[in-house]
């Protein structure tokens, strides 16, 4: 029996059939970079060419929200009217469609009757292609067969797609939480070195305190009995000057005289520090009063020395010492005097400033007034500047300086209820901050004049504990023409 010879338009055909499965699973490569409508309008157009076509439109589920894309490619050129009619025709039958073969429609592009079929796009229907044919043989079954390989090439292609957009969310997401997670690292980072910065400014601050406290009660304690001692000495001194003057005595009297009141002069600045010389505070309007304090500085400065002056008009008025405060700001200048060897620019500035808790002066809050004075010295090293505030600490060459200076004008500003801080560093210069509070209280001119010992025959209760002491300061009052009575303690002076 002779095998059957197949007809020669089935063989091409089946070859044109296999031509287009080829071409249609070459289709994925190049929708590799193509967005969703692309990909669609892709498969549209190769359809339409593959199957003879009048169009195909491609419509997809929603995903995400998003309005599905819907794709219609025509045979021909359409105009407007004609393609809305074919979207709406074939978007109306979508919903009830026959899962298998076709309908028949009028043509909505033209005359005659279309036969339109359908391939689910996906086993979870993201979508349906739907194919419109003029041929009453559409769809054969090679053309279902080009339909479901279309379909499945498209679910293919959009779940990559989709995959890749979700891979692509996921790594926009993931950095977008790693640039957060660094940025939230990195500030929490400055806060802790701020907070540590601020902790070891802080322990730095109570240590140099505690330092000072000490330093100032010692000092205290050496001034005080130095102070008993300087007493006997000027007692003494005076007795001598009325039992000896004029027997040619006088000049050793006096040098003897002029050695003690060295001795005050230190003591007082040691009492300063240690925070226990009493003060004499007024009201001060600064407005009027700084010309005279700036003049007060210039003959304790060079002619090679510039002085540069920048006084705020609104200055508040402070309540202060004016003896202790001239002595402070002269020691501050002397200071940036002696830094400035060769001469330099010494500048001055006044002005107002309020402090919160915050602030590089201990803490301190309210209103102040600061007095900043520079120069352009030879700065501070930088071992040296923790201990500018102590007792006859100096960076002076021996002999040029107590060391007393600043130890002053540190104990006064204390004292006052103030601050003072030092900014320095070699060869850079110094800045020294002297802070006042502002004082409310009304200003009002002191009464100035000599007033006379008053001299009575009346009895005064003496109460001492150092017998030398209390003993020049007997003769003194009997001088005067006191009585007196001794007692050591108080419990005594009861007692009496």
């Amino acid at each position: 029996m002779l095998r059957s010879q197949p007809v020669a338009g089935d063989v091409e055909a089946l070859r044109r059939c296999v031509s287009d499965l080829i071409a249609l699973s070459a289709l994925p490569v190049i929708w590799r970079n193509y967005a969703v409508r692309q990909i669609c309008e892709s498969l549209a157009e190769a359809l339409v060419s593959m199957l003879h076509l009048e169009f195909v439109y491609i419509s997809l589920r929603p995903e995400n929200g998003h309005s599905p894309p819907a794709v219609m490619h025509p045979a021909a050129q359409l105009n407007g009217h004609q393609i809305a009619a074919i979207t709406e025709t074939a978007a109306n039958w979508l919903g009830s469609f026959p899962r298998d073969g076709y309908v028949e429609i009028e043509n909505p592009a033209g005359p005659g009757v279309v036969r339109l079929a359908f391939a689910r796009i996906g086993i979870a229907e993201e979508g349906v292609i739907a194919a419109a044919s003029s041929d009453r043989g559409f769809p054969s079954a090679a053309e279902r067969v080009l339909l479901g390989m279309a379909a499945n090439q498209a679910a293919i292609a959009l779940q990559r797609r989709h995959a890749e957009e979700a891979l692509r969310d996921s790594e926009q997401r993931l950095r977008q939480l790693n640039a957060t997670l660094e940025q939230r690292v990195a500030e929490r980072t400055r806060q802790l070195e701020a907070e540590t910065a601020e902790r070891e400014r802080a322990e730095a601050a109570f240590r140099q305190a505690q330092r000072l406290q000490a330093i100032g009660e010692l000092s205290g304690g050496i001034a005080h009995d130095f102070n008993n001692l300087l007493m006997i000495i000027d007692g003494n001194l005076e007795t001598l000057r009325r039992k000896v003057g004029g027997l040619g005595a006088d000049a050793q009297i006096d040098a003897i005289d002029r050695a003690a009141r060295r001795g005050e002069h230190l003591t007082r600045q040691l009492l300063t520090f240690a925070r226990r010389q009493p003060l004499q505070p007024v009201t001060t309007n600064l407005r009027e009063s700084m010309p005279k304090f700036i003049e007060l500085l210039r003959p304790s400065l060079r002619g090679d020395i510039e002085v540069e002056t920048s006084v705020a008009p609104d200055l508040w008025q402070i309540e202060v010492d004016l003896s202790e405060f001239e002595l402070a700001l002269l020691n501050i200048a002397v200071n940036a005097r002696d830094a400035m060897p060769r001469g330099g620019k010494l500048r001055l500035a006044v002005a107002n400033r309020k402090l919160d808790t915050n602030d590089v002066f201990g803490g301190l809050i309210g209103e102040f007034v600061e007095f900043a004075i520079s120069d352009t010295g030879e700065g501070i090293p930088a071992e040296a500047l923790p201990h500018v505030f102590e007792p006859f600490f100096a960076t002076k060459e021996i002999g040029k300086g107590t060391g007393l200076g600043l130890s002053q004008v540190y104990g006064f500003a204390k004292q006052s209820g103030g601050g003072v801080t030092v900014d320095s560093a070699s060869g850079c210069g110094t800045t020294v901050r002297l802070l006042l509070p502002r004082s409310r209280t009304p200003f009002a001119t002191a009464e100035t004049g000599s007033i006379e010992a008053p001299r009575s025959s009346a009895t005064i209760l003496l109460v001492e504990d150092n017998d030398e002491v209390a003993e020049v300061t007997a003769l003194m009052l009997q001088d005067l023409g006191y009585r007196t009575r001794r007692a050591r303690d108080a419990g005594a002076a009861l007692a009496m």
